[in-house]
């Protein structure tokens, strides 16, 4: 009885794990079409009636809410240069592999105690 249990708790937070994946999907898709919207259509909108101002302001609400949204996807930008003397950064887009709840204790337990947790990158030529 005790196993029948244990396998029925299993199944339901599988199941509840799956709900959560497939809803963080349709929030991740249904944000990039609002943000193509925003940025597109209400933008130039808001610009034609508002100026060049507010439509900067829109702009920067809506980047904010779109690094929200890269924490859902567990993506993060870093822009880098090969050399402290370019004008130029690269932009490199990183795409997490596993879920925020998947991640060492270790690594989490760094975090926790020096607040962030820094890699720095070096080009070898």
């Amino acid at each position: 009885m005790l196993n029948f249990l244990k396998n029925t708790a299993n199944a339901i937070g599988w199941v509840f794990k799956r709900a959560l994946k497939g809803i963080g999907r349709f929030v991740v898709k249904f944000w990039e079409g609002v943000r193509d919207w925003l940025n597109n259509t209400a933008a130039n909108f808001v610009e034609r009636h508002l100026g060049y101002s507010a439509r900067n302001r829109m702009h920067r609400a809506t980047a904010k809410i779109d690094r929200f949204m890269d924490k859902i996807r567990n993506r993060t930008v870093v822009y880098t240069k090969k050399n402290e003397l370019d004008n130029t950064y690269d932009k490199v887009t990183m795409e997490a592999e596993t879920d925020f709840y998947e991640v060492d204790q270790e690594v989490l337990d760094k975090i926790n105690r020096e607040g962030q947790m820094v890699e720095e990158l070096n080009y070898r030529q």
